[in-house]
């Protein structure tokens, strides 16, 4: 397991080059879908929190080669995105708006994706193929 953890955006933009390497190395042909998947996740977390008064913790976890795991955990703002996820499936996606794609997107791009029950903990599953 690898543990990672940033506060600025400029931080994380020092590790996200070796984590989507991590991706690739781990998921190799089947890797563009949770590197999206995972940059979506890091931009929502960005977008919606003060970073700078606010960790944000990344955990990367290959499971018996078969599974990879991302957890991305923040103690930034609060909300339920379990109850959001269960409306994505109906979702009629805005293809004009600038925003709110993300959790759609994650969705549909990994094989399981779950909230903590305060939302500021996202667990993100893609099989290796």
């Amino acid at each position: 397991m690898i543990k990672l953890s940033f506060n600025q955006a400029t931080d994380f933009l020092l590790l996200r080059d070796f984590i989507n390497n991590f991706i690739r190395s781990a998921l190799q042909d089947n890797s563009t879908t949770m590197v999206v998947a995972f940059n979506e996740a890091i931009n929502n977390v960005l977008e919606n929190n003060n970073v700078l008064s606010s960790e944000v913790s990344i955990k990367l976890n290959t499971i018996k080669g078969r599974r990879l795991i991302i957890r991305i955990k923040h103690s930034g703002n609060t909300f339920n995105g379990n109850q959001y996820l269960h409306k994505v499936n109906s979702y009629d996606l805005n293809y004009d708006a600038e925003n709110g794609r993300g959790i759609f997107l994650m969705k549909n791009l990994t094989d399981y994706m779950i909230y903590n029950k305060n939302g500021t903990e996202l667990l993100l599953m893609k099989k290796v193929i």
